[in-house]
């Protein structure tokens, strides 16, 4: 019981950390990011329910479609959201938002299979609900990575937003 309540509590301390650590300009893209990453998952999987159920109407084709939707739609929001909310505001590398949103898809499912295997068989495995929450949060995580890698590399890391400063 008190693992299960310190895996919440440090996975909801590292998402906190994130945006609270960050510069400014760099949490308005992770929030951005984080909503569509939400956003792609809904929509992907509200989707690959519809598209499932009429490829299949007889079978499991809308609890895969939900599956896939889910996991499509995440990568697929947050780097559109990334990409979108950063056009005119920071300069980043599009290909690098995609792969490092796709990367961060990867990463839940490594974590959700160290998690399924610290916990017993006979007790609740929050493996499943890790995936859900982690599989927008990590991919929006990479595509703001991949989004400024080429600046963080470089050392020239300018996060002011000159659109929205007043003098």
């Amino acid at each position: 019981m008190f693992l299960k309540r310190l895996v919440a509590v440090l996975l909801i301390l590292i998402v906190t950390a994130t945006l609270v650590a960050s510069p400014e300009m760099l949490a308005r893209q992770t929030f951005a990011a984080i909503l569509g990453g939400f956003a792609g998952s809904v929509s992907g999987a509200v989707i690959g329910t519809v598209l499932g159920g009429l490829i299949n109407p007889t079978g499991w084709g809308d609890l895969v479609g939900l599956i896939l939707g889910f996991i499509v739609g995440a990568p697929v929001g947050s780097s559109l959201t990334t990409i979108s909310w950063s056009v005119d505001r920071l300069e980043g590398s599009v290909l690098l938002s995609i792969a490092g949103s796709i990367g961060g898809v990867a990463f839940p499912y490594a974590l959700s299979g160290l998690i399924a295997n610290v916990f017993p068989a006979n007790d609740f495995n929050p493996s499943g609900i890790v995936l859900m929450i982690s599989l927008p949060l990590y991919s929006a995580f990479g595509a703001v990575l991949g989004y400024n890698y080429p600046r963080l590399i470089s050392g020239d890391l300018v996060l002011e937003d000159l659109s929205t400063t007043v003098k």
